[in-house]
């Protein structure tokens, strides 16, 4: 019906009446590449959608109620996988030509919770370069923050080198 597609001002809207209704894309190679779930009010990039979320049983990315699983289901011993990328270079692409320093955080995940005032960080697991990285030679380290009791600021709990040595409260 009219109701169900609306283009007004700029802003393409499917689904405006919110019945439990589906979005799909298809590429070339994947009949599921993009999915909008309106009845579980989840989307699906390269993966089936499915009611059991996060078993959907398909290789992909999903996002329903605030949960994102990344899924492999192969035989092989491949992971499920999720890239954190960073490049000094002002270019995307497989070598953007600037390498990283020694101690560049190369990705962090960051946990906020709500302190009925404001998001505070609760703790966050950062991965570092351990070294200036070139052609190939490319150490790395992580180290974990965690907010203490009465404080709104991280500090560093955990930290291992490349080399395998560990620091706890440091």
């Amino acid at each position: 019906t009219s109701d169900d597609v609306s283009f007004d001002g700029g802003d393409f809207v499917f689904n405006d009446s919110s019945a439990d209704k589906d979005f799909r894309i298809e590429s070339n190679g994947n009949a599921n590449m993009f999915i909008v779930d309106g009845g579980n009010d989840a989307v699906s990039i390269n993966a089936a959608h499915s009611g059991s979320y996060p078993d959907s049983g398909s290789d992909g990315l999903q996002v329903h109620a605030s949960q994102l699983a990344v899924s492999n289901y192969s035989a092989g011993a491949s992971p499920a996988t999720i890239n954190l990328i960073k490049s000094r270079g002002t270019t995307a692409g497989a070598a953007a030509g600037t390498a990283i320093n020694q101690n560049d955080v190369v990705g962090q995940i960051v946990a906020y919770g709500d302190d009925s005032n404001s998001f505070e960080v609760a703790g966050k697991l950062q991965f570092m370069a351990g070294e200036n990285w070139a052609n190939g030679d490319c150490a790395g380290q992580f180290e974990l923050y965690l907010t203490p009791d009465g404080s709104t600021t991280t500090d560093l709990k955990l930290r291992m080198l490349n080399d395998g040595r560990m620091g706890v409260g440091v």
